[in-house]
């Protein structure tokens, strides 16, 4: 059963439609002209709109119109009242968007079994439009981790990297790889790498700050990407990670396992990367400095003395 907004100016056709629609088991909210039902539409968010084309204020055509036209994400079928033989009005409602139409007189099942129709049809767009919205969700989300996927990194990436140039803003990267993950595959087994990977994942959602975006990037690797950070804040907060990384404890068959993670630091005006690969080239390097210098620990991109921009 539906949600219906009924606009209609005649008290007597209205309070027939009424009784016709209460008794099929629907809730009915009433407008009297055009802008009273422009009004609750938006405050009364109605499954279907049923309203006569000719309104005292605003006429239906209109109104039907400017429904149509709102942005909303659900679909709202309207069915517009018209008169014996209005052909033109038909086709005007049609053009405007209207999904039916009834024309007086009309018989009660008849209006039951149009509104029991484009509700039907309300349904299946709305779970349509669910469906496509999980589709896009799980689309840039890593299944495993929970966190974004690589591609939603990159989007992302691009984004924040053009925004810090227009507006003259630093961005910070951080590439984050597990230390020895290979090891803990080959002596635990891959599921224990899953749940490493899980434990590592949350541990760093846990830790950036809300304008921060984290991602796993492949494998053992995670990204965390700081809008408006300069590579030193930037580190401050990739000393944070690696410290709530190396204070878990994750357990194995009654023992605790130890994990760490290697972490590089990299800003895009600091280290004058040209573009967000190169950003990420850059991380990247710092990360491997990282791993070179005894693993577990933070290592930002420096920029060589002599190639600086003089102040």
């Amino acid at each position: 059963m539906g949600r219906i907004l009924l606009v209609e100016d005649s008290a007597t056709q209205a309070l027939k439609v009424e009784y016709a629609l209460r008794g099929g088991g629907h809730v009915v909210i009433t407008a009297k002209d055009g802008e009273e039902g422009r009004d609750m539409f938006l405050a009364q968010k109605p499954d279907l709109v049923l309203m006569d084309i000719v309104l005292p204020k605003k006429d239906g055509l209109s109104l039907c119109k400017e429904i149509k036209a709102h942005p909303t994400q659900s679909f709202t079928p309207v069915i517009l009242l018209t008169n014996q033989g209005d052909i033109a009005s038909k086709v005007k409602g049609f053009e405007m968007g209207a999904d039916d139409y009834l024309t007086k007189p009309f018989d009660n099942e008849e209006l039951l079994a149009r509104v029991k129709s484009m509700l039907r049809i309300k349904e299946l767009q709305d779970n349509l439009h669910r469906l496509v919205n999980h589709l896009e969700l799980i689309s840039t989300i890593d299944e495993l981790t929970q966190v974004a996927n690589r591609r939603r990194f990159n989007e992302i990436l691009r984004m924040e990297y053009e925004r810090s140039r227009r507006y003259k803003h630093d961005v910070c990267l951080i590439m984050i790889d597990i230390d020895r993950f290979k090891r803990v595959n080959d002596t635990h087994g891959h599921p224990f790498g899953d749940v490493v990977l899980k434990e590592v994942a949350a541990r760093i959602r846990s830790t950036i700050r809300r304008v921060d975006y984290a991602a796993r990037y492949g494998g053992e690797e995670f990204t965390v990407l700081c809008p408006s950070t300069t590579a030193e804040n930037g580190a401050v907060l990739a000393e944070k990670l690696r410290t709530a990384v190396e204070s878990s404890r994750i357990e194995r068959d009654g023992d605790l396992v130890p994990v760490t993670i290697s972490l590089g630091v990299a800003s895009g005006f600091e280290s004058g990367a040209k573009s967000p690969e190169e950003l990420v080239a850059l991380a990247d390097e710092a990360l491997y400095e990282s791993k070179k210098s005894g693993r577990n620990r933070v290592s930002i991109h420096r920029v060589p003395a002599d190639n600086k921009k003089p102040v």
